[in-house]
């Protein structure tokens, strides 16, 4: 699907695989919500073009579903509930202000990043392969982290 500017209805992927792309600017803009169903996968597209696909409304991976791609994946709403795996090169949580991660699936083998100005909330359990939290962001979560080093649980 070759957005060509901004995509602004709601955007369900009920089977198979929708590849998103912008082959003028290289950042599809979906302004609607996402939903990807389960067996379903929504891809940024197999090949590194340096593309960012810009999310402006709210996102849910169902149980099986699939959010993968070579490209970013820039998450810019409120709420993205992640029941299924996430496997995008990075999923970046970049709204100004609040935002919460939700499900109980993975982001796996990629890089999920909160950048300055975002606030993510986690509210459930997830697995995350790498995090990166910029300068000026904010992760508020009240599990604990069996994974991380000593000095990070303080």
């Amino acid at each position: 699907m070759d957005t060509r500017g901004t995509f602004s209805a709601p955007l369900s992927v009920l089977s198979g695989t929708i590849a998103v792309e912008n082959q003028s600017s290289g950042q599809p803009i979906l302004d609607g919500s996402i939903t990807v169903a389960g067996g379903a996968t929504l891809d940024t597209v197999q090949s590194n073009n340096g593309w960012i696909v810009i999310a402006n409304g709210d996102v849910n991976i169902n149980a099986s579903g699939t959010l993968s791609g070579l490209n970013a994946f820039s998450f810019r709403w409120s709420t993205f509930t992640n029941n299924g795996s996430v496997s995008v090169v990075n999923c970046k949580f970049e709204r100004t202000g609040a935002q919460t991660l939700a499900g109980n699936g993975a982001f796996v083998s990629n890089t999920a990043t909160i950048v300055s100005g975002s606030t993510t909330t986690l509210t459930s359990n997830h697995q995350l392969s790498r995090l990166t939290i910029d300068s000026g962001g904010t992760l508020i979560s009240h599990r604990a982290c069996s994974e991380c080093p000593r000095a990070a649980r303080r």
